[in-house]
């Protein structure tokens, strides 16, 4: 019978396979385990480790994304052990996820990408718990994926990318009805934007074509439904790219199309609109 290789030597064969095969995220996982005191990361801490884990898609831009896979690698941290030592911070109160970052000028933009993270669901559904209260408390509102992305990028030195803002003028009852959608998910506004603008520009999702009001109609029916406000933050990429794409929709549909018509085309198709209302 041939003498079976040490496990640290197969774990070490097994971890340049996976990299040479294109498997970043999967090879950093076995060089954590590799490095010193890294067998204790298969040690669960408080329990939340046992049972079942799912993937947890963090959209970046990225360059970002890149920079985060790269000093994991170069560190032999694992990113998806990192992140979830991040919210273990956040259910400790040892750690405060940040507001996210404003800017008054746009950048370049940059293609965005998912950072896939493995964490164990009773992790993830103890910190979406949490949610509420933080919101409370601290005046704005986080999700799984701000949290992970903002805890990795403090941890690893990655800088952040800055958010700017779009304001939508749309009925209350259509604000209020997002407001409790986006609550019941444990999302954001900004995080439901992101995405479908994403799907937008990657062209798989079609954006309908806008409705053409009579002279004035829109103005009255936003007045009779009682208009509002909204300012929701954007990825400052997705943003420019949005502002981009405004003119080039109004040539498509024959009609004037602002970033604005996009934004709420955006939210009404993801978050609905109050039942048996058109809006």
């Amino acid at each position: 019978m041939p003498r079976q290789r040490p496990i640290r030597e197969r774990l070490q064969n097994a971890s340049d396979r996976l990299l040479a095969a294109g498997y970043e995220d999967s090879a950093a996982d076995i060089e954590a385990i590799l490095a010193p005191g890294g067998w204790q990361r298969l040690k669960p801490t408080t329990g939340e480790e046992i049972g079942t884990a799912t993937t947890l898609a963090v959209m970046l831009p990225e360059d970002i994304r890149d920079e985060l896979k790269d000093a994991g690698a170069r560190l032999g941290i694992s990113l998806s052990a990192e992140a979830s030592d991040g919210f273990r911070a956040v259910l400790r109160g040892d750690w405060t996820p940040p507001r996210p970052v404003r800017a008054t000028r746009n950048l370049t933009p940059q293609p965005r990408k998912n950072l896939n993270l493995t964490i164990a669901d009773d992790l993830r559904r103890r910190l979406r718990d949490l949610f509420p209260d933080l919101a409370q408390d601290l005046g704005y509102r986080l999700t799984e994926a701000s949290v992970a992305s903002a805890w990795l990028c403090e941890q690893l030195g990655v800088a952040r990318k800055p958010n700017t803002t779009i304001k939508l003028v749309v009925p209350e009852p259509l604000s209020t009805h997002w407001g409790h959608v986006v609550e019941q998910r444990g999302t954001t506004l900004q995080d439901v934007l992101d995405e479908g603008l994403l799907a937008l520009f990657d062209g798989t999702w079609q954006m309908p074509k806008p409705f053409r009001s009579p002279s004035g109609s829109a103005v009255s029916e936003a007045r009779a439904w009682g208009a509002t406000k909204v300012t929701v933050p954007i990825d400052i990429d997705l943003h420019q790219q949005l502002l981009q794409a405004a003119p080039r929709l109004s040539a498509e549909f024959d009609r004037k199309v602002f970033p604005g018509t996009i934004a709420i085309a955006v939210l009404k198709d993801r978050l609905g609109e109050p039942d048996g209302q058109d809006m």
